[in-house]
């Protein structure tokens, strides 16, 4: 089957309704992005020191998780939450070693910068 590319072959920051925020499963992002010619996609829930975020067990049961769900390529990941000024975030080592892509943010609440503000 010929796929023809579109302007955006990727999304490497994707939410799950595994975040409370957020409204799809893995499943129905996966579909529409394939629908919409995607190669790939990065599931990114939160890091476990936002509120709405996973259990750490979502994180490092998603080596179960298939490499490929409906010809689209699934990158596991988390979007871990930057925590101070020193870069530490808020997710283990041998979680982020189980993943394939780890994005990191600034959030306001789960950061705590030394001078008082972001």
């Amino acid at each position: 089957m010929s796929k023809e590319l579109s302007a955006v072959a990727a999304d490497f920051h994707t939410h799950t309704s595994a975040s409370a925020h957020a409204y799809s499963t893995l499943y129905e992002n996966l579909t529409v992005a394939r629908q919409r010619g995607l190669l790939a996609v990065a599931m990114t829930d939160h890091g476990i020191a936002i509120p709405d975020s996973p259990h750490i067990w979502h994180f490092r049961n998603q080596k179960c998780l298939p490499k490929q769900v409906e010809g689209v390529r699934l990158l596991r990941g988390v979007e871990a939450n930057v925590l101070d000024d020193h870069g530490l975030i808020d997710m283990p080592a041998d979680t982020l070693d189980m993943l394939d892509i780890v994005v990191a943010s600034m959030h306001t609440e789960p950061c705590t910068p030394a001078t008082g503000s972001i």
